[in-house]
């Protein structure tokens, strides 16, 4: 049995051909036996020989035309069956480079979550300098972190009374060298008519953690701020710094389990991004809309009061979730007070900071001495 996709064999037509034979047969012998007779019987003649040769040339035709009609049709199925090779050709070769291509971008994908990964890896197993910063540039690379700031941590336990930004950034009017900057920020109430100066220090290439947290513990003392420095916990802040980098990181490249770029890390599993309050697996709390900045504060208390009503902040009308606890609550309204005013609109000013896409470069280890110069 011929599959569907064959062409029709075409039959002669014999018993078409074998009838006009046989007419055309008769007609000419009768013309031939007449062939003596009188003028009439010529015309007759004549006519006799037109049609018998008619009906011969249709036999003769009959016989010919299936085979015309199959010649034409394997010569028209050949040249479609190499028409469609051609183009099944093309198309193969163009479907093996775009596999080519998308194989080379999974690679080149995994390749960058690779390195994401070993270099959050290597901030938690040494962190110094540059692997921390290492740690903050795949970060700023994947729009994990806000790109102005950084990101903080909680430097002490329960609900914050210290919170440090680290920011690995390239200054705007000197970029020359890329510097990670280590901002402390007291959360604490200021004593009676004092104030907490703004902190920042720059954590210098090759130095440890250990020393540099040993460094900070110094700044705050000299700061007459020892009972602030006694709350702080430097192994636990850089472990904390680790795992908010690795949370940013793991939200920004899969279905992560928030939703914006993180600002601040809160207690448990509460942070800061520039969506709004979030906590990790729940969503968005409190969208950052809930958090104006001061010159759309006024605005929309101008405007309320014009139309008579009550000046209430957006943030004060926000519900504290039932399973959340209500110190947690407050503490992270107050900073989303603090951190998303404006985290959402254009930069009007320049920054003195950009974050930094640069790895920093390792410093060239110098080649032994011969024995003879030791």
């Amino acid at each position: 049995m011929s599959s569907p996709d064959e062409p029709k064999r075409t039959r002669a037509n014999f018993p078409w051909i074998f009838g006009t034979l046989v007419v055309g047969g008769v007609i000419l012998l009768l013309t031939i036996v007449t062939a003596d007779s009188s003028a009439r019987l010529g015309l007759w003649q004549s006519f006799l020989i037109n049609v018998g040769s008619a009906v011969a040339l249709a036999s003769l035709l009959g016989f010919v035309e299936p085979r015309l009609r199959k010649n034409y049709i394997e010569a028209t199925t050949r040249k479609i069956e190499a028409a469609t090779e051609r183009v099944e050709a093309r198309v193969e070769a163009r479907v093996e480079e775009l596999e080519e291509r998308v194989e080379s971008a999974r690679t080149l994908f995994e390749n960058y979550l690779a390195a994401e990964d070993n270099a959050v890896a290597a901030a938690a197993d040494r962190p110094d300098f540059y692997t921390i910063a290492d740690a903050l540039v795949a970060a700023n690379n994947a729009h994990a972190i806000d790109q102005f700031r950084g990101v903080a941590v909680p430097a002490s336990e329960g609900i914050p009374a210290v919170v440090i930004g680290f920011h690995y950034a390239t200054p705007v009017h000197n970029g020359r060298r890329d510097v990670l900057l280590v901002s402390p920020s007291i959360l604490e109430d200021p004593p009676p008519n004092g104030f907490w100066a703004p902190m920042q220090y720059s954590w210098q290439p090759g130095a440890p953690s250990e020393e540099f947290g040993a460094f900070i513990m110094t700044e705050l003392r000299n700061s007459r701020l020892k009972d602030v420095a006694a709350k702080v916990h430097w192994a636990e802040t850089i472990d904390r710094l680790v795992e908010a980098l690795a949370l940013a990181l793991e939200s920004s490249t899969s279905d992560g389990k928030l939703t914006g770029w993180l600002i601040e890390k809160g207690p448990g599993g509460w942070a800061l991004t520039n969506a709004g309050i979030e906590y990790v697996g729940r969503g968005v709390i409190a969208p950052a809309g809930s958090f104006p900045g001061p010159i759309i504060s006024a605005l929309g208390a101008a405007a309320r009061q014009r139309r008579g009503e009550e000046v209430r902040e957006p943030w004060m009308d926000l519900e504290r979730p039932e399973w959340a606890e209500p110190d947690e609550w407050e503490y992270m309204v107050s900073r989303a007070r603090t951190m998303l005013p404006g985290a959402n609109l254009p930069v009007l000013m320049q920054p003195p900071y950009v974050a930094s896409s640069n790895v920093p470069k390792r410093p060239t280890p110098r080649p032994p001495l011969p024995p003879a110069l030791r």
